[in-house]
């Protein structure tokens, strides 16, 4: 049931998720991974060059859904790239999130990088994050947070949730 800020980048600064629809595919296996596994999702962003996700884990070891996660995506990329060897700079990596307040900055860090890295000049236009999903501007069965579990943390109501949330 702990809180994890997880995260790695590509092998060689590779910028995997900037080709075509490879970044949708990640979020593909993710959201397996999320429901087979029993993940709570907070926060994520998929970036050029790396991927950020803040999350609760469910009953099975962290170590077993993001190493499935890193070797499903890697071993489908490779196969529909024609190509061979390790996809990812390392294992992923995983701090345990044990401060309330910290788990709010990480929110908002994660879903302020693309502004961050001058990708965009507001989160609501980076469409691979979870910015748009908790202001309500989701995909429906496409999302991934856990938008009620998040917003809870910032307000009684949805309503002045997300107005927290977005100040």
């Amino acid at each position: 049931g702990g809180i994890y800020h997880v995260y790695n980048r590509f092998a060689r600064g590779a910028e995997i998720f900037r080709e075509g629809d490879e970044g949708e595919r990640f979020l593909e296996v993710l959201r397996t991974i999320r429901d087979r596994d029993g993940l709570s999702v907070f926060a994520w962003a998929v970036m050029p060059n790396h991927f950020l996700i803040a999350l609760r884990v469910g009953p099975v070891p962290l170590w077993r859904s993001f190493g499935w996660l890193q070797a499903r995506f890697g071993q489908d990329y490779n196969r529909r790239h024609r190509s061979s060897g390790p996809l990812w700079q390392s294992q992923f990596k995983a701090r345990l999130v044990e401060d309330e307040r910290y788990l709010g900055q990480l929110i908002a860090y994660i879903h302020l990088n693309p502004v961050t890295a001058g990708l965009v000049r507001d989160p609501s236009d980076y469409p691979l994050s979870g910015h748009r999903e908790l202001l309500g501007k989701g995909k429906g069965r496409g999302v991934v947070v856990d938008v009620n579990e998040v917003l809870a943390a910032f307000g009684p109501t949805i309503r002045s949730a997300r107005r927290a949330y977005v100040r």
